[in-house]
């Protein structure tokens, strides 16, 4: 069980490197081992999951198969799963073979689009895996990598100018971060996340020009965690420049910065910014649970706007990290609970409605709502998989959103709160109803759907599988519960709450 976890991320960026260094060309044979090597890779790393988790104690909510090694200026190699990251690993690794096969059709420069998603699933995993700080911060800042790979060279018209935005706000939000995180190490003497957790940061209020700011200094750094994690999230106002770059994107592009980059930001919030910081975050937690309602409400209100499915899907992702965002405020062990098993609803519901409104793209080369029609008549498991994976988005009963909503409701700060989420919910089941309604059974628009046909035995296969997948952890949530329960104790034990 020795550097398993550097195995872990080894494995993705070991093929990244082989297709970068020894797969030349874009003919049919370099593709198609482009392809299979990919696939490999990211299948392979997902059994090594599966052996972790079966070779761990799940009731453990602490670090196992630490890895601990001196690395350079006093940051340590610092290794280690627990109940917080592994229901965030065991989700992103099972959803990168699935954006590795709904790529599979393409036919120009897929060595790139291989290489992006093989560098984005290594740099997740080492995110998720890591127990520094500064090696978490470097894992993370270094995914914007691949998506402005695939933003850069796959995206649309405006593809340039949102790559390029995406990582310009990043870095801006990264440099309060580094700030935030040197300010740490030199308190403390380092950068371990479990040493910084014990150490008592100051708190004595600060007389500033104009006010005293109460927290001091633990609320300067819960504010600089909290702008970088909110441009990620995102977080109304600072969603526009992901949202941006997932918009122009294709549909790697979109998988990597709302199924992977936005719960690893969720998964920091709660890894970082509250049991570091906790005098802080008591203060500033109330904050951003009126930042994630407000997220919640703008994504399901902005959903029903949306003129194509590309942009309604985002709109709903919007809307339920924003839930997510407002559950891991709660401080409790039912809200962290609904955490842990929402991350899976929503990487499994989500990243199916990308690939969903792709595979309608490949088609008829558009996704506007205005111009398509009785799709049902030409592509029935198309439009009985959608429905499924936008039940689940709609969190109807016997799918995996209902399981999040309802721990989502029942960890929620009071009752003004839970109504608030019923609330913000009835426009995002309209907008999803009302666009699948005219979408799949609409007047039937025979020149849209001019020679499209039905899901191929690749596509249908992944979106049956989420579609599949949903409905499993809807029924039998217990399946996902010996992941969630013991990190929702650990994230649920931090003194901080927010008030009804």
């Amino acid at each position: 069980m020795d550097n398993l976890l550097t195995i872990l991320i080894l494995l993705p960026m070991t093929a990244a490197v082989i297709l970068l260094l020894f797969l030349r060309g874009d003919d049919a044979i370099a593709q198609r081992n482009a392809r299979r090597l990919a696939l490999t890779a990211t299948l392979s790393t997902f059994a090594v999951v599966l052996f972790i988790l079966g070779h761990i104690d799940l009731s453990d909510p602490g670090p196992q198969l630490v890895e601990d090694r001196e690395w350079a200026v006093g940051i340590r190699y610092l290794l280690a799963v627990d109940g917080v990251s592994l229901p965030f690993l065991a989700m992103i690794t099972a959803l990168f073979p699935f954006a590795v096969a709904a790529e599979w059709g393409a036919d120009w420069r897929v060595k790139e689009r291989m290489l992006g998603l093989l560098l984005a699933e290594s740099f997740a995993i080492g995110a998720l895996v890591s127990a520094d700080l500064v090696l978490f911060f470097l894992f993370f800042q270094s995914l914007a990598l691949p998506v402005f790979l695939l933003v850069g060279v796959f995206g649309g018209a405006g593809r340039a100018r949102a790559a390029r935005e995406y990582v310009a706000t990043g870095l801006a939000g990264a440099a309060l971060a580094l700030a935030a995180i040197l300010w740490m190490r030199f308190e403390a003497g380092g950068t371990g996340m479990a040493d910084l957790a014990r150490h008592v940061f100051p708190d004595a209020a600060l007389d500033l020009w104009l006010f005293t700011l109460p927290g001091g200094v633990q609320s300067l750094v819960f504010l600089c965690f909290s702008l970088w994690l909110a441009l990620h999230l995102p977080l109304f106002p600072l969603h526009r420049w992901a949202m941006n770059a997932a918009r122009e994107g294709g549909r790697s592009a979109r998988f990597l910065i709302v199924v992977v980059v936005a719960p690893i930001a969720l998964y920091a919030l709660l890894r970082i910014v509250v049991p570091l910081v906790p005098a802080g975050a008591a203060l500033g937690l109330p904050y951003l649970a009126a930042a994630a309602l407000v997220a919640l409400f703008y994504g399901a209100l902005t959903a029903l706007l949306a003129p194509d499915l590309e942009q309604l899907t985002l709109r709903a992702a919007l809307a339920w990290m924003g839930l997510l965002g407002l559950a891991a405020t709660g401080a409790n062990p039912v809200s962290a609970s609904a955490v842990a098993s929402g991350v899976w609803a929503y990487g499994l519901a989500v990243s199916g409605l990308i690939f969903a409104a792709s595979f309608l793209f490949d088609r008829v080369r558009h996704t506007d709502i205005s111009r398509i029609g009785g799709v049902l008549v030409r592509m029935p498991m198309l439009g009985v998989t959608a429905l499924v994976l936008i039940a689940s988005m709609l969190a109807l009963p016997g799918t995996a959103g209902f399981v999040a909503l309802l721990r989502a409701l029942v960890g929620a700060g009071g009752i003004d709160q839970l109504l608030l989420i019923l609330l913000a919910f009835l426009p995002l089941i309209f907008a999803l109803m009302n666009a699948y309604r005219r979408v799949f059974f609409g007047e039937f628009m025979r020149a849209s759907l001019k020679g499209a046909g039905d899901l191929g035995r690749r596509e249908g296969a992944i979106l049956w599988l989420l579609a599949l997948a949903v409905l499993l952890l809807g029924l039998a949530p217990w399946l996902v519960d010996p992941l969630a329960i013991p990190g929702a104790v650990e994230m649920g034990g931090a003194d901080v709450s927010v008030g009804s």
